[in-house]
């Protein structure tokens, strides 16, 4: 997530943001200096990963959100920055050797058997 900041969010609202951003400022009360500096242990939620890091209840009870509402930025978040899953077919061809697995049709969905050179657990029902 490379400190992926909430602000730059196009999916979360001003007003969410704000919410999620200014949740520690009423907690840091009696903490010592370097603790305030880093308002994120506190609870104040900077970036994506402190958000994805942390509970719905406690972002909830920590920004004063609705936990409805934690739902939908959890959901809008995750859908903004979600990574397309590859499919065997795109993945580069290291190696052109392949060998069978014994089964026709799992060897079909392979694209032909098991390459060489990737790592690969197959699992399922015996």
């Amino acid at each position: 997530m490379d400190s992926i900041s909430l602000s730059s969010l196009s999916s979360l609202t001003t007003n969410q943001k704000s919410s999620l951003e200014k949740g520690a400022s009423s907690m840091i009360i009696a903490c010592p200096l370097d603790i305030q500096m880093n308002a994120t242990l506190i609870g104040g939620y900077k970036n994506l990963s402190d958000l994805l890091l942390s509970t719905s209840n406690d972002i909830s009870r920590t920004a004063r959100i609705a936990p409805l509402e934690v739902t939908r930025i959890l959901e809008a978040a995750c859908r903004e920055h979600a990574v397309p899953i590859n499919k065997i077919q795109d993945l580069p061809m290291e190696g052109e050797e392949k060998f069978t697995t014994g089964d026709a049709e799992l060897d079909s969905m392979l694209g032909g058997g098991i390459r060489t050179g990737i790592l690969w657990e197959v699992v399922g029902e015996r």
